[in-house]
């Protein structure tokens, strides 16, 4: 019997005549709007700038500069075909040590600027 009585208001619920809700165009935009933001935020891939590229000129720019002030005594070391390890003692450059390593780290951009302050 207690089946019979569920298996009367299972077809009578499922029978039952359901309405949709009346909603204007745009009702539930204001609902969505945060999760469509987000949604578009995550679906936009913008690139990473890429400031390499001008730091790098700049710091050749600034070191061209420092170039011209020091004379000819640093900027006649600094040559294309001359790298840190063939300077020798009577130019006066480091031979050892953490100078040395400085002159290492930096040498390509004082070749670089020494060419910059050259076009000038």
């Amino acid at each position: 019997m207690l089946f019979l009585a569920h298996f009367i208001i299972q077809l009578v619920v499922s029978t039952a005549v359901i309405e949709a809700a009346e909603t204007a165009k745009g009702d539930n935009a204001a609902d969505f709007a945060m999760i469509c933001r987000f949604i578009n935020m995550a679906q936009t891939l913008k690139p990473l700038p890429q400031y390499k590229d001008a730091v790098d000129a700049l710091a050749t720019e600034v070191a061209a500069i420092n170039m011209t002030v020091a004379g000819a005594a640093l900027s006649d070391l600094i040559e294309k075909d001359k790298t840190p390890e063939t300077l020798t003692e009577k130019t006066k450059a480091p031979q050892s040590g953490p100078e040395k390593e400085k002159w290492t780290a930096h040498w390509k951009l004082w070749q670089a600027a020494k060419m910059k302050s050259q076009t000038r």
